[in-house]
């Protein structure tokens, strides 16, 4: 049997304490420490890694790009729609009859009217044209004291 010295068994004892540190430190858990040994790199090694890295880096960075200018361009065209629906309703294109349904609300209004006023096609512009006309003729009826009865259904028609 060979003899067994203090200096072996505290070498050992080193060794199986540094064991088990290393298995500590493969452990599931989330608090292990991560241990990172930084070894020197020789210059061919380091040109290398480099070289991977930008490689790398320069894919992401054109995938960004491309993500970027397409946002860029949906954004653009969002943005001239919108101003052409704008547009359009201050120039009175939009429907007159969610208006009038809106504005005078469920109270005041049945079913069968609802469904009547929201089937009507005519545009803002066209209503508010009719209107003026209808009290252009009404007006000239109560001014002028003339009977203008049959010249205003002619106009509220149209």
């Amino acid at each position: 049997m060979p003899r067994v010295t203090k200096a072996d068994l505290e070498r050992e004892n080193a060794e199986l304490k540094a064991e088990l540190a290393q298995r500590r430190e493969r452990s599931r858990s989330r608090h292990r420490k991560a241990q990172f040994v930084a070894a020197p790199m020789d210059a061919t090694t380091r040109r290398a890694l480099d070289i991977v890295r930008k490689h790398d880096r320069d894919g992401v960075v054109e995938e960004q790009r491309a993500t970027i200018a397409r946002l860029v361009q949906e954004r653009a065209a969002l943005l001239a729609k919108h101003a052409a629906e704008k547009k359009a309703l201050e120039e009175g294109s939009g429907r007159m009859g969610p208006i009038i349904v809106k504005s005078w609300g469920d109270a005041t209004l049945d079913e069968r009217q609802t469904n009547l006023i929201l089937a009507g096609e005519e545009t803002v512009l066209a209503f508010v044209m009719r209107w003026r006309r209808m009290l252009g003729a009404l007006e000239g009826n109560l001014v002028w004291n003339e009977n203008h009865y049959q010249r205003v259904i002619v106009e509220y028609r149209r």
